[in-house]
């Protein structure tokens, strides 16, 4: 019975090292995961020609103003679009974003960051159909590395568009230009990131491996020190 009991204390640290190191791993895969979906995720209860707002944790600032609707004949299309209609929003947060190389004609962007943290920009589902930027395609992405991706147009949105490469990830911000026109011709409903951080259930993992190793020191013998008199 003893013997039994030993096998099992042996085998119950490697167990717990196991099954942490499986939760942390599935938890760091599926971890850091934001989609925000527009425009059911603005904190803001606007929905025409609105200013700086919030979704997820994300700042999210027009150049002008932005609307919870974009332009899709016959019918608008919820979402998030913006154009250049009216004045500058005062409080905006991507003035000192340059313009893309080589697009003078990007005049009205959408800026949007992680309150100060980094992170990547995964995807988006672009409503926009109609070419912009006197261009083939609908409007452009820039991230605070310099990448650059063109946003193509589709008669039947959402379009799906995955960003890839190193230059959306751990980003500080990305902005959305389009070329100033006077409606919100493009825009999209879902944008989907990866922040960095544990998770609930990494954190969990890592108290089993925690617990797993004290419980394997409780059960090591303590060795004993004898006294020995001197005659």
């Amino acid at each position: 019975m003893r013997m039994l009991k030993t096998f099992l204390v042996a085998m119950a640290f490697p167990l717990a090292i196991t099954t942490a190191i499986v939760i942390m791993w599935s938890s760091y895969v599926s971890a850091g995961i934001v989609t925000i979906n527009f425009p059911t995720d603005l904190a803001s209860p606007c929905t025409l020609a609105c200013l700086d707002t919030t979704a997820d944790g994300f700042r999210i600032s027009p150049e002008h103003h932005y609307d919870t609707v974009v332009v899709h004949p016959p019918n608008g299309l919820p979402g998030i679009g913006w154009d250049a209609d009216g004045g500058v929003n005062p409080g905006y947060l991507g003035s000192s974003v340059p313009l893309p190389p080589g697009f003078p004609n990007a005049r009205s962007g959408l800026y949007i960051d992680h309150d100060g943290l980094p992170f990547r920009l995964l995807s988006l589902e672009s409503l926009g159909n109609i070419p912009d930027l006197s261009t083939s395609f609908s409007f452009i992405a820039e991230s605070s590395k310099g990448a650059i991706a063109f946003i193509p147009l589709t008669s039947t949105p959402p379009l799906h568009f995955d960003f890839v490469g190193e230059g959306w990830r751990d980003i500080q911000w990305v902005t959305f230009f389009n070329g100033g026109p006077g409606a919100p011709i493009t825009g999209f409903d879902q944008l989907v990131t990866s922040v960095p951080g544990p998770s609930t259930l990494g954190l969990f993992g890592l108290g089993v491996l925690i617990l797993g190793g004290g419980f394997r020191s409780s059960k090591r013998p303590r060795s004993m020190s004898v006294e020995r008199r001197q005659p």
